[in-house]
């Protein structure tokens, strides 16, 4: 193997590995050579072991690398240096180098780094560059990729052919660019792509044909764009979807049909919309939905049925909106919801049993202006549940004479107002209980169940 001269920022000379296993540079265990700790190197550390497969340079001063010879090293992580071109040749000597991290480096222009990059490459890393262009057919060597992570290098609209030969492509990231439209065509013959992020760009419509005839996605998102209008049959094309995140945007109007034909669809996220009104058959496909988020919009009412064939839902997220009343037992097909949230909403009265559902576990309604509480209200035979968080007023004291009170009031949590803040009714007396709307905005328990359903998101939305 041929040996490199490094040495240290300040002239020190360095070495990767000694028989301790460690340096002042690098920590070596297993495969795997990590020099990450702070060493601010500047060139690539000796006595690096030949059969190193992992080796992680993340966070250095590294402006260039010379020629290496390890044959079974697969994972090369060059994040957050200085690199902002690669001699030709550099990797020509790493047959198993199979993923590549240059995320953070000042990445100008891929006509320096492309070249040398090998063609056996199934993870490319570009994140958070200066990459301002791409040019048609800049990726067309690269048909083993996997996975492309372009995120945060503030590029516009991209043309059509970008991503030519890119045929093993499964999980593409435009992150955090300046994209204000999708060019017809562009993701055509990325025949094996399941995963599309382009949040926090400057979308303002969805339409038209731009994945080609025969998709098969599985997470796509939108999150933070400017999205106002989407074409009736975007997402129908794409029946293997088990994911839609359409989070922060500006829709007040989604078309009846929209998510037709998405069968296996899982994860919906609607929520920080300018939504009024939904479609009574607006989910009537989404038979396996698990979760559908739609807080923070401004949904007055839920037309009859609108989620009777989501039977196998989880989690239904309807905070902070402005519904002030539920139809009688719309709730009722949803015999495996576990999360229920309507806090932040106008509601004053609930007709007894809409919440009778086997396996409800927590139900928020502190945030609205509830009346007229009756023993009824909630089930007490449901073993499952164990929180309901409310605003705590003078309406609440006729609970305290119902023959249930023992389970009720030891569920019911106060929210509000902030002097009770998370008190259980029955720790409390009914004479501390004044009437009127708590003055005093206070956070609840909103968010944690749409933390539980997007943890299972996160894998598969960070990074490649």
């Amino acid at each position: 193997m041929t040996s490199h001269v490094t040495r240290h920022a300040e002239g020190r000379p360095e070495r990767a590995c000694d028989s301790s296993g460690r340096s002042a540079a690098c920590t070596c265990y297993d495969d795997t050579v990590s020099c990450t700790r702070g060493a601010d190197l500047a060139e690539l550390p000796s006595g690096i072991p030949t059969d190193t497969t992992n080796l992680d340079l993340t966070g250095n001063k590294l402006t260039s690398l010379p020629k290496m010879a390890f044959q079974q090293l697969s994972r090369l992580n060059l994040n957050g240096n200085r690199i902002t071109s690669l001699p030709v040749g550099v990797f020509s000597d790493l047959p198993a180098l199979r993923s590549i991290y240059l995320a953070r480096n000042g990445i100008r222009t891929l006509d320096n780094v492309l070249p040398s990059l090998p063609t056996l490459v199934s993870r490319l890393d570009l994140e958070g560059n200066n990459i301002s262009r791409l040019d048609r057919d800049v990726f067309a060597r690269f048909e083993n990729l996997t996975a492309l992570n372009l995120n945060e290098n503030g590029f516009g609209n991209l043309e059509a052919g970008v991503f030519n030969g890119l045929v093993a492509l499964s999980r593409l990231y435009l992150n955090d660019n300046n994209i204000t439209s999708l060019a017809q065509g562009l993701f055509l013959g990325l025949e094996k792509l399941r995963r599309l992020s382009v949040d926090n760009n400057q979308l303002v419509q969805l339409n038209g044909n731009v994945f080609g005839d025969h998709p098969s996605f599985n997470v796509i998102s939108f999150e933070n764009n400017n999205i106002s209008m989407i074409e009736t049959d975007f997402f129908s094309r794409f029946p293997t979807l088990g994911s839609v995140n359409l989070e922060s945007n500006n829709l007040s109007f989604l078309p009846p049909g929209i998510f037709n034909n998405l069968a296996e669809l899982e994860f919906l996220r609607l929520e920080k919309n300018r939504l009024e009104s939904l479609d009574a058959n607006l989910f009537q496909d989404l038979r396996n939905a698990w979760s559908i988020q739609l807080g923070y919009n401004n949904i007055k009412t839920l037309p009859d049925g609108i989620f009777r064939a989501t039977t196998r839902l989880h989690f239904l997220h309807l905070n902070d909106n402005a519904l002030s009343s539920l139809p009688k037992d719309i709730f009722s097909p949803l015999s495996k919801l576990m999360g229920l949230e309507l806090e932040n909403n106008q509601l004053t009265v609930i007709e007894d049993s809409t919440f009778n559902l086997p396996t409800l576990e927590s139900i928020q309604l502190n945030g609205n202006p509830l009346v007229n509480i009756s023993c009824k209200m909630f089930p007490t035979t449901n073993m499952s549940l164990y929180a309901i968080d409310v605003d705590c007023t003078c309406e609440w004291i006729p609970v305290y004479d119902c023959p249930e009170f023992e389970f009720l009031g030891s569920r019911v949590t106060c929210i509000k107002p902030r002097k009770l803040w998370y008190d259980k009714l029955d720790e409390i007396s009914k004479d501390v209980l004044t009437c009127g709307a708590p003055s005093t905005a206070w956070f609840g328990r909103t968010g944690w169940f749409g933390l539980a359903s997007a943890v299972m998101l996160v894998s598969v939305l960070t990074g490649v």
